[in-house]
């Protein structure tokens, strides 16, 4: 006897599939590198119906990104549907050319962050943002003219770059402390005006 087909709701399957949202969801099952959703109610023109996915389906998602991690390839559209479909990796490119390495390069006063914000970081000479995501937030407020207003500004900012504080991080990109200091006052001068 086949088993019964389970349901799970759409927060169930968020936190199954390691937090996307329902947009990622629903663009990555149109592209079919996820389950397909199962429609609930009909719902209206102003308001969606509830949906939900077959938990199997879900897990069975799940497992292929874990063999796809364990092998070392890259999913494939269509990897969603049943067989597991692979691609061998392309040739990597150098470990400072990476995504991650460009971001953590960027200097503070780049960031767009206030020149408040700008002066206490100088001042306890962090100039870029590899250094910025080590901190902590208990960091943050030990450091002079930092509250939490600043810690907000530093946290959202942090965000757009989908970085956040306490990032533990294998090497930091060096940046002049000196240059950096210059730098930051031309910036804030400039804020100024």
């Amino acid at each position: 006897m086949e088993a019964p087909v389970k349901i799970i709701s759409d927060a169930v399957t968020k936190g199954m599939s390691g937090g996307l949202s329902r947009r990622q969801r629903m663009r990555m099952a149109d592209e079919g590198r996820f389950p397909k959703p199962v429609r609930l109610t009909a719902g209206s023109v102003d308001r969606p119906g509830r949906l939900g996915w077959v938990e199997s389906e879900v897990l069975k998602w799940n497992e292929d990104r874990v063999a796809e991690r364990d092998a070392g390839t890259k999913p494939v559209n269509g990897a969603a549907t049943g067989a597991v479909v692979h691609q061998e990796p392309a040739q990597k490119r150098p470990a400072h050319r990476t995504e991650i390495e460009k971001k953590l390069r960027l200097r503070v006063d780049e960031l767009g962050l206030p020149p408040r914000v700008l002066g206490a970081l100088a001042n306890d000479g962090i100039a870029c943002l590899g250094q910025l995501v080590q901190l902590t937030e208990t960091d943050l407020m030990g450091m002079p003219n930092v509250g939490r207003i600043s810690i907000a500004q530093i946290k959202t900012t942090l965000a757009k770059h989908r970085l956040r504080l306490g990032m533990e991080i294998a090497s930091v990109p060096e940046v002049g402390e000196k240059d950096f200091k210059e730098e930051s006052r031309a910036a804030r001068r400039r804020a100024r005006r």
